[in-house]
């Protein structure tokens, strides 16, 4: 009996000694603030922060805080819910205070990021005003955080590799080849970010289409490592550093993704990141919104898009501020347009030339790549050529037509190439064969895209 006492006892000793609620050691905490309306009485200013497992995304708590004026502020505390109401097009929020009082609702539009305030009663617009991530309680990133680092190339000085990781787990990294000329030496990718715990430390992996990478977060830095936590075993450089400013969002880039249209609202969709934005009014937005009314496209419907563009804050239609995607350059809209820029086209023949029984021994096979800029490029069997380009539905128009001037004992292939580029008017794609067409419908030069035919 006194045996049993004793187990029970310690047992009561060791659940006091565990935690009710372990909280993860990894946390995103994003900040809201603005002015709310309850039950009729005057706007009070307030200030929302949700906490997230930055590993899984659950809601862990909330912490509001109401200024009451002459210095005086409320506090409440407890668990909130979010559910994905994909009608609507909306985040719901639901907070439960842990002390006695109603639930709180708020709504998040998918392409916004302020929350709207859903009680009956209830009124305004709290703003996100930034977000951390926390290990163990201390900050060790504060979006959007941006880092930049010269780390080796395999040729040449080095490659200096600047990244931007934002709240809403998305990135945008940029890499600059040093000693590369001007213009052809940058190159951007984009994609969604996550973190984990690795040996202890956080580990941040980057999805690209062209493969994962991985950062370890230190203090006021990240470094490449492997998709184990470990560095590779040098003396070189691979250490990011944080960079002041330099949101790589907010400057132009290319995008891939759906663009869609309707009186209440124009939307584009980002096929990299996930995200949908709203267009912002400025840049190249009309002519976008024209070309799309000329594709004769129902309105609301997707159509395949290619954009340059960068981030900017304008004021939605209900006067709140909300991040737009800022359209300076259309580059293609349409399958038909996305497939032409995108594809890496070698010549199969010109005119009546078969480019594969008509080109020397040892030379590289005569190719065209459209430019998103509206500039093409080439190799015609013998001289690199290079022009500019006009593109509007089906239509194509190649000016300006230069070539280096180099002999070759057989140039009838690129004699031929260089007579039928200046004549063509249209071109179709189709399962990676490009088709040249003049002004009476002929074909001029059928070209393919070996990528896309794999």
């Amino acid at each position: 009996m006194r045996m049993r006492r004793l187990l029970t006892s310690a047992a009561f000793i060791m659940l006091l000694a565990v935690p009710a609620y372990a909280a993860p050691q990894l946390i995103q905490a994003n900040r809201y603030e603005g002015y709310l309306l309850r039950n009729g009485s005057a706007a009070e200013r307030t200030a929302l922060v949700l906490k997230y497992d930055a590993v899984t995304g659950a809601p862990v708590s909330y912490l509001e805080t109401v200024y009451t004026g002459a210095a005086g502020e409320t506090k409440r505390s407890g668990t909130f819910t979010v559910k994905e109401d994909r009608a609507a097009g909306a985040s719901r929020f639901t907070l439960k205070a842990k002390t006695r009082g109603h639930d709180e609702y708020f709504l998040r539009t998918s392409m916004g990021t302020s929350l709207r305030a859903r009680n009956t009663g209830d009124g305004g617009t709290l703003l996100a005003t930034g977000a951390q991530l926390l290990k163990d309680g201390k900050e060790i990133m504060r979006f959007p955080a941006s880092y930049s680092g010269t780390i080796p190339a395999a040729s040449g000085p080095g490659i200096l590799m600047e990244v931007t990781f934002r709240a809403d787990h998305t990135f945008r990294i940029a890499e600059t080849y040093i000693g590369e000329p001007e213009g052809s030496n940058k190159f951007y990718g984009s994609g969604r970010w996550s973190v984990s715990m690795v040996n202890k430390k956080p580990l941040l992996t980057l999805k690209t289409g062209d493969g994962d990478r991985y950062f370890t977060v230190g203090d006021k830095s990240v470094t490449m490592v492997d998709s184990r936590g470990h560095a590779a075993e040098s003396k070189l450089n691979y250490t990011l550093t944080k960079a002041a400013g330099g949101d790589l969002f907010k400057a132009a880039a290319l995008m891939e993704g759906e663009y869609s249209q309707t009186e209440e609202r124009v939307v584009f969709r980002d096929t990299a990141t996930g995200r949908s934005y709203l267009v912002a009014k400025g840049g190249d937005n009309a002519d976008m919104e024209r070309a799309y009314s000329d594709t004769g496209t129902t309105p609301g419907k997707y159509l395949p898009a290619m954009v340059k563009g960068s981030l900017v804050v304008q004021h939605g239609a209900d006067g709140h501020p909300e991040e737009m995607l800022l359209v300076e350059r259309l580059v293609a809209l349409g399958s038909q347009e996305v497939e032409l820029v995108k594809g890496d086209w070698k010549i199969v023949s010109a005119g009546e030339l078969n480019a594969a029984e008509n080109i020397e021994e040892g030379r590289e096979r005569p190719f065209l790549k459209f430019d998103p800029d509206g500039r093409f490029y080439g190799y015609a069997g013998c001289n690199r050529i290079a022009g500019s380009y006009i593109v509007s539905g089906m239509k194509l128009k190649l000016d300006g037509i230069l070539s280096t001037k180099m002999a070759c004992s057989d140039m009838r292939l690129e004699d031929a190439l260089l007579e039928a580029l200046p004549r063509v008017r249209s071109y179709f794609v189709d399962k990676g064969v490009l088709t040249l067409k003049g002004a009476d419908g002929n074909t001029l030069a059928l070209l393919t895209d070996e990528n896309a035919a794999r």
